[in-house]
């Protein structure tokens, strides 16, 4: 409901909400308000700097009162429990927005980031030194309660810490003892593996610990992957790299890797001598396969210090196939996720063609089986874009511990690292990366149109991390990012509106480029979402319901009771650019060509009925705030019905006369002296007959939605009349007063077109196509009554003054280009709609 409140209704409840954190702080309801707001944190972008502002007064402001740090902690840690089932990322994205500087951002975002940056970390400084402890308090008491704070104090740990690891530092002795806690529940599992995670952004820093306590924690590390479930195991094996890079101990790593690798090629032989037999200990190869694959993530075994390990690369590929072939689904499943570790340190794989016909196959597949295995192919995808700044700090991490170490000796060295060397490595990382993304890019795009909303969820990932890092150029996400904008999850949404935000805002006129495409991938999604729904609920009242219509019903309630109670699908596109008049009058003019039935354009740019519907309910329910939208909307509707009604009209009558011998006129067609020879045609007369009318069907459904228009708005023949484009934004740009909010677009005889509810004979089918020609030349007879009685009748009603030859040759000679449409048809406005 939130999100159809207007913008200023918003702030203001933003506002609200700051006042009762700020003046309140004791407020028990404070936890739900912050949870509140932090999902505002992707709105319109004033709303968002409020939100910001709000949640720096919070809580990243220093104070010296230690009660206050304290219910600091203890709000942050109620809104982690609540936010849980969610995500546990919302803290660390909220510290990046304090502290991280990007692009994106305004000079004055930037000035005033620098400038607070000192407070913020000092305020996270104390809310660290609390979380640390909290934790000795918490533990006391063993209870459910007691265990979900825990995990959302080390949650917190990590995503502050992360922001400066040196505050975390002093704190290490505590946090590694609950790296060996006894894991019997959830909770703990989830515990062990952030305290992982913390450890693996301390540990870099613990220069002078001394060896027996990173040995220590080495043997901890890998103790854990002998016991550990999956998220634990892959935490440990992050933390334990970070700690190789600081020991040097390579023989462990090697001890490692030959273990797991060693039991994997056991059972890989036992396979191969026995295929038919069913293999006993799939989980435990299972869980082999994938520590092999995230070995292979963090350690390069490649380098020099791996040389006398006994398999190669192709090898540790091969083995992934192999596995990845074989019929069981847990082995298969946990092979791929192993490859797409293992992908991710050798990205070369991926543009080999057995990886691309693997990765093709799964994506093609649309079984509901394959879902899993889709989605982790998307998966794969996206760790291995998000990996590469991973391995482009991990190489700028080994470029500075070893250049100055050897700056004096490699003086003189041609072969010498230096910053040239490093950026030409980066350089091979992003073209590599580029090409990975172009080469599998049409294929994810495509699979995004899916019923499973997890593998759009995945597909979306994906593209926003392609277009973070400007891999390939944007043009070609425009459609399915627009498409995105109208899909049901939030999350989707949202991420698909910011990705087009800021395609706006750097590539001006870029999204026009794409809108028709976009509009027909809309149409297809909602089509693949009206299934889904229609699979779950079997019974439908309205035999009408499973049309594709291009709005939604907002909720109503007490703080939008003046909202329209519908809302155009594509909502957001029309938002996005309607402050700009030339590039809103730039879409609105393509949506109108998508009504033109010439044969003679292009398949991309005509559409079927159905989707002319979706693309008129959007046109009649987008947001329009000045009155020069409706107004240039119901000009261009004219221009196009002046030019290609009475072409429609012209064509039936010829087929009148040509095959039923009738001369038809102006006036109401006479049933009775057609009606025998009507019954007589042939059903391939009658089938053209019909093609002919069901063209004129786009036409009727522009006539439609500009009465729909002239309702609403309040839009009489006067203001058209007087309507001139051309002239400047102070006249045309009034804002728009008042709307009718109880009318609803519904254009009957369209949807009696798309799905008939009345069941005709054979005869009784031929008459109806008479009878709609007849209502569609009433309608195009009124639209193309004489402008000249038009004018007459209108100046008859405006005071002499009015006609002085001073302003008004301007408006006359505007009005040749459109004519007068009255419509009364008592098919398409009982009670209100049309």
């Amino acid at each position: 409901e939130y999100f159809f409140i207007g913008v200023s209704v918003r702030k203001r409840v933003v506002k609200i909400f700051r006042d009762v954190c700020l003046t309140q702080p004791d407020f028990v309801r404070i936890p739900d308000i912050c949870s509140r707001l932090l999902r505002r944190i992707h709105d319109e972008e004033s709303i968002r700097k409020l939100v910001l502002e709000t949640f720096q007064q919070l809580w990243f402001t220093p104070t010296r009162n230690s009660y206050d740090i304290r219910q600091r902690v203890q709000t942050i840690i109620d809104v982690l429990i609540d936010a849980q089932k969610q995500n546990n990322t919302w803290l660390e994205n909220l510290v990046k927005e304090f502290l991280h500087i990007n692009d994106k951002q305004s000079n004055d975002d930037k000035k005033k980031i620098l400038e607070h940056r000192k407070d913020v970390l000092k305020a996270i400084q104390d809310i660290i030194d609390e979380l640390v402890e909290s934790i000795l308090k918490i533990e006391s008491a063993n209870d459910q309660i007691s265990s979900n704070k825990m995990v959302a104090t080390f949650i917190a740990l990590y995503a502050l810490g992360k922001a400066k690891p040196e505050h975390v530092l002093p704190h290490v002795s505590t946090i590694v003892e609950y790296l060996n806690i006894k894991c019997t529940s959830y909770n703990d599992n989830v515990i062990v593996q952030y305290v992982a995670k913390i450890l693996e952004f301390t540990v870099p820093l613990m220069k002078s610990a001394s060896s027996s306590i990173i040995y220590s924690l080495e043997g901890s590390l890998t103790k854990l992957l002998l016991v550990s479930g999956q998220l634990v195991i892959h935490s440990s094996i992050a933390c334990l790299s970070a700690a190789i890079r600081l020991s040097k101990n390579y023989p462990l790593v090697k001890d490692v890797f030959m273990r797991y690798h060693s039991f994997v090629i056991q059972c890989q032989e036992k396979i191969i001598e026995k295929p038919n037999e069913e293999f006993k200990g799939t989980a435990q190869l299972a869980r082999s396969i994938y520590i092999l694959g995230v070995l292979c993530k963090y350690f390069d075994v490649e380098k020099s210090e791996y040389d006398d390990l006994e398999f190669s690369i192709d090898d540790l590929f091969e083995l992934f196939m192999f596995f990845i072939k074989r019929p069981d689904p847990v082995l298969k499943l946990k092979s791929l996720v192993g490859l797409g570790y293992f992908l991710q340190r050798y990205g070369q794989y991926l543009i080999e063609d057995t990886v691309r016909q693997l990765y093709h196959t799964y994506l093609l597949d649309r079984h509901p089986s394959a879902a899993q295995l889709r989605c982790q192919v998307l998966i794969n995808l996206e760790e291995y874009f998000r990996d590469c700044i991973r391995r482009m700090a991990e190489q700028d991490t080994d470029y500075l511990q070893t250049n100055p170490t050897n700056e004096e000796e490699n003086h003189d060295d041609t072969h010498a690292i230096t910053g040239a060397n490093l950026k030409d490595t980066t350089d091979v990382h992003s073209e590599m990366a580029s090409s990975i993304a172009q080469c599998y890019l049409r294929i994810v795009l495509d699979t995004y149109l899916s019923e499973d909303e997890i593998i759009r969820q995945c597909v979306r990932k994906v593209v926003s991390c392609i277009l973070e890092q400007g891999l390939v150029h944007p043009v070609q996400f425009i459609p399915f990012l627009i498409a995105m904008t109208s899909d049901r999850d939030t999350n989707i949404q949202q991420s698909a509106e910011q990705n087009l935000q800021d395609l706006d805002k750097t590539n001006p006129g870029i999204i026009q480029t794409k809108v028709i495409t976009g509009l027909k991938m809309s149409y297809q999604l909602q089509k693949l979402l009206l299934i889904s729904k229609t699979n779950n609920h079997n019974q439908q009242l309205d035999p009408q319901s499973d049309i594709i219509r291009g709005m939604t019903k907002v909720p109503i309630g007490p703080m939008n009771s003046h909202q329209l109670p519908y809302c155009s699908v594509n909502h957001f596109l029309y938002s996005l650019i309607r402050s700009s008049r030339v590039y809103r009058r730039g879409l609105i003019t393509q949506l109108l060509k998508m009504f033109d039935n010439d044969t003679s354009i292009s398949s991309s740019t005509s559409l079927t009925l159905d989707e002319q519907l979706f693309v008129a309910d959007n046109l009649a329910y987008f947001p329009y705030q000045v009155q020069d939208e409706p107004l240039f909307i119901i000009e261009q509707i004219d221009l196009s019905i002046s030019v290609s009604g009475s072409t429609q009209l012209q064509q039936f009558r010829d087929l009148l006369k040509q095959h039923l011998d009738y001369t038809d006129d102006d006036e109401g067609i006479d049933i009775t002296k057609i009606e025998k020879k009507l019954y007589d045609v042939s059903e391939t007369i009658i089938n053209e007959l019909n093609q002919c009318l069901y063209t004129t069907k786009s036409t009727m459904l522009l006539l439609l939605l500009k009465s729909y228009l002239k309702d609403v708005y309040y839009l009489n023949d006067t203001k058209i009349i007087e309507y001139d484009h051309t002239e400047s934004c102070k006249i045309t740009d009034r804002p728009i007063v008042t709307r009718k909010i109880n009318v609803k677009f519904e254009p009957k005889v369209i949807l009696d077109t798309i799905k008939p509810i009345i069941k005709y004979d054979n005869f009784q089918k031929r008459k109806q196509i008479i009878k709609e020609f007849g209502d569609f030349k009433r309608y195009l007879l009124a639209f193309d009554a004489d402008i000249e009685d038009t004018i007459q009748s209108i100046s008859e009603l405006l005071p002499a003054s009015y006609s002085t030859p001073t302003k008004g040759k301007k408006k006359g000679s505007g009005t040749s280009k459109r004519r007068k449409v009255m419509i009364d048809s008592d098919d398409d406005s009982v009670n209100g709609d049309f």
